[in-house]
């Protein structure tokens, strides 16, 4: 008797700088998800966690900081492709220092207000929502004698994960590069007791590595297997084993994973069945499948870089071929390989 097995495979994709030295933030960026480096995250602004110096101001007892945003636009750039991200806002965090302070509700006649103002000790924040524009927050800074205004600054900036991925949407990954300047100006009372103004310039410098996880394309080889079995006239037992190469192509940065359905796994014809085995050496479990009963409902493949290949092992073993009918044993087995981000 002569008994011929075949299975049929099918793998399916789803997957998807001043006069001062500016200011470092990093970011990582996938398919779904943001993760900001070196940052303070509080609520919606993102602060780089430095702050830049500032000296040689003039010495004064009132002053009232403010931005002169010009854009909240940044571009940014990996040598290949191009990113612009738009910022919702775009402001500034002043630090006084040690200087002893009380703040005063006097907005500047004339002026126009900021977005949003914010003060806690020795720190007033003020943000934008618009450009251009020029704003001042409403609280005036007083001191008991005169002293330099402020002897820090941190720039600050809004902007949705969502907006962010959105942007790298089918961007090539590496690391985009980019610095915002910040313009910012502040009032202050000079020595002739007249209110004057000065601007300045904070930057803020970008390095977003884009780290994509997609699939462009899977290739099984073969898509078809034919199992010849082995026959152990003494046992009167068969054996088989074949292999499917499957490679997966795409931007493979976060590791693939490997889905099994939920169904019995043997091989069929009309009331005979043969039981196989499932195994993949370079998966995490690596027995899917024993004895037609499958073991796990997924598997972790590892992978970086734009290609990964694995091999699923298709075996049974120890069937009586005395049990069977003559004839062709086969059936369909659906994979998923999913890009995991």
């Amino acid at each position: 008797m002569k008994t011929f097995f075949r299975i049929v495979c099918t793998v399916l994709a789803c997957g998807s700088t001043a006069a001062f030295c500016a200011t470092h933030i990093s970011a990582d960026v996938t398919n779904n998800s943001v993760d900001w480096a070196n940052a303070q995250v509080t609520g919606q602004f993102i602060q780089p966690a430095g702050y830049q110096p500032v000296q040689q101001l003039v010495n004064t007892t009132r002053w009232t900081p403010g931005i002169a945003v010009s854009s909240k636009t940044v571009n940014l750039s990996n040598g290949v492709d191009n990113v612009v991200l738009d910022l919702a806002s775009v402001g500034l965090e002043y630090d006084f220092g040690g200087n002893s302070s009380s703040l005063e509700q006097n907005p500047l006649a004339g002026s126009v207000s900021c977005t949003e103002s914010f003060s806690a000790g020795t720190k007033i924040l003020i943000t934008s929502n618009q450009t251009p524009i020029s704003c001042f927050s409403d609280d005036r800074v007083v001191y008991t004698n005169p002293v330099q205004p402020f002897y820090y600054v941190r720039p600050v900036f809004t902007i949705a994960d969502a907006d962010m991925i959105s942007a790298f949407n089918s961007k090539t990954s590496g690391v985009y590069r980019g610095v915002l300047p910040i313009q910012y100006r502040y009032s202050y009372r000079n020595q002739g007791g007249v209110i004057t103004y000065r601007n300045l310039t904070a930057s803020l410098s970008f390095a977003i590595t884009y780290r994509p996880n997609d699939i462009s394309n899977v290739i099984v080889t073969p898509p078809v297997v034919s199992m010849t079995p082995n026959y152990d006239r003494a046992k009167q037992e068969i054996d088989s084993s074949a292999s499917v190469s499957i490679v997966v192509n795409g931007e493979l940065n976060s590791g693939l994973t490997l889905y099994l359905a939920n169904e019995e796994y043997k091989l069929l014809n009309q009331s005979s069945e043969i039981p196989i085995n499932i195994d993949c050496a370079t998966c995490s479990p690596s027995r899917l499948v024993t004895d037609g009963v499958r073991n796990f409902n997924k598997s972790s493949i590892p992978s970086l870089g734009s290609s990964a290949n694995f091999y699923l092992d298709f075996s049974y073993s120890g069937i009586k071929f005395t049990d069977l009918i003559d004839g062709n044993y086969s059936n369909n087995f659906t994979f998923v390989v999913e890009a995991n981000f």
